[in-house]
């Protein structure tokens, strides 16, 4: 009888962890509501795209966009979408479509490949608008 109730102690330890971490991992994948993530991208159902509302609308200074041709390597790479500027350096090796599809756009404004996912017609998720707000600059 002893050795029934450890295993079932073992049994419902396990299950409580694998159900915390099923907890965790479906909180860090849900998208918070709208009224709890006012930054996210609002689509405009006239144009079938999203309008990124990565930042307050600031205009990017002249020195930056004129510097942003000089970083277009892997190890050096900022972009322009949206208006504002990203140093998308570290992101390398990250990026599920590869590092090639980042790296013809270093140095340039990206916006329309970003927004069209290179062409392809879909606009990047949310969760993409919101990962990319960690490499702005400006």
């Amino acid at each position: 009888m002893l050795k029934y109730l450890k295993q079932l102690t073992q049994i419902s330890i396990i299950n409580f962890i694998f159900i915390v971490g099923l907890l965790f991992f479906i909180q860090k994948n849900t998208p918070l509501p709208p009224v709890l993530s006012p930054s996210l991208p609002q689509i405009n159902s006239s144009q079938s795209q999203i309008i990124p509302s990565i930042v307050p609308s600031v205009s990017t200074p002249k020195d930056l966009l004129s510097e942003l041709s000089t970083h277009n390597t892997k190890s050096d790479c900022w972009l322009a979408i949206g208006g504002h500027i990203y140093d998308v350096t570290t992101y390398f090796g990250s990026h599920p479509g590869g590092d090639g599809v980042i790296l013809k756009y270093c140095g340039t404004d990206a916006t329309g490949p970003f927004q069209s996912k290179d062409g392809i017609g879909v606009n990047h998720s949310a969760s993409a608008y919101d990962l990319l707000r960690q490499y702005l600059i400006q």
